[in-house]
């Protein structure tokens, strides 16, 4: 383990054997990492992501995506707000378990071609951005192109498609199943969602996340339905990015609802400067967007 948190000096000899290991252990929290699970320490040392500024960094945990850590089971519902994260680090913990774990198939699924083609672009970046001897050794990919890579020394494979596509999911055998924005999945999205549970293996670990987009359709549907289907809900709303604030309000101005916010949540006066800003940008859109 001390290699791996090291694995950014490149202290790393890319072999399957050591992977494998890493992989039994992705979702354990020893106290020798502090109470933290090792995929949170796995996704610092070696996966690095495009952050708002356009620069590359580690895939560090925020306090929205350590929430969902702390919480997380087997079948996750995810409503969020917009930017938190969380899509990315779905992405990174899966392609953790597909470089470690034999045998995986990981399938992504966006709402569009344009972001599955993104999404995409986010797994070739963590590829890209491994330690040399990982990528030469037991991460080398075998066939890539649009949407797929393989790793033929774990016998795994990741896939990212769209919810438009037709049959998506139909004959596989999925692991791993991510199902990004589903409040925004074109055409039957219930019926989309149905194919791709009957190809979830019994063991595999299901995402389903989302900002929201009214009180009807599929991701609606899932989440009223979590308790009855032994699916986790995880609520992450905005006041959890740390970046989301504004000038401090004055404390004469506040509204009952802004202080029992306050008082409720710990909402800081900037943070209600910036509720007051969305509120007047977005108006009747802001709760759903945020």
């Amino acid at each position: 383990m001390d290699r791996v948190l090291r694995a950014g000096d490149g202290d790393w000899n890319g072999d399957a054997e050591e992977l494998q290991r890493l992989g039994a252990i992705l979702d354990s929290q020893p106290e020798a990492l502090d109470g933290q699970t090792v995929g949170v320490f796995l996704a610092e040392a070696l996966l690095r992501v495009r952050m708002r500024n356009g620069r590359l960094a580690p895939l560090k945990a925020n306090a929205a995506q350590l929430r969902y850590e702390g919480k997380r089971g087997q079948r996750n519902i995810v409503l969020k707000a917009r930017q938190m994260g969380m899509t990315s680090w779905v992405c990174g913990r899966m392609f953790l378990r597909t470089l470690t774990q034999p045998g995986t198939l990981t399938v992504q699924v966006a709402q569009t071609r344009e972001s599955a083609e993104s999404l995409f672009r986010m797994a070739q970046r963590f590829w890209e951005n491994l330690p040399e001897a990982l990528r030469e050794g037991a991460a080398r990919r075998g066939k890539a192109n649009a949407g797929q890579m393989t790793f033929p020394q774990m016998d795994s494979e990741f896939r990212v498609v769209s919810a438009a596509d037709e049959g998506v999911g139909r004959g596989l055998s999925i692991q791993n199943l991510h199902c990004s924005e589903v409040a925004h999945w074109p055409g039957n999205a219930n019926e989309t969602m149905a194919g791709l549970k009957a190809a979830l293996a019994p063991s595999g670990e299901l995402v389903m996340e989302s900002t929201p987009n009214g009180a009807t359709g599929c991701f609606y549907n899932e989440w009223l339905s979590a308790g009855v289907q032994g699916t986790v809900q995880h609520f992450l709303p905005w006041w959890l990015e740390p970046e989301y604030k504004a000038g401090e309000v004055e404390v004469a101005s506040l509204s009952d609802e802004e202080q029992r916010l306050m008082r409720e949540h710990g909402l800081s006066l900037r943070q209600i400067g910036y509720r007051r800003g969305l509120t007047a940008q977005f108006r009747g859109l802001a709760q759903q967007e945020y």
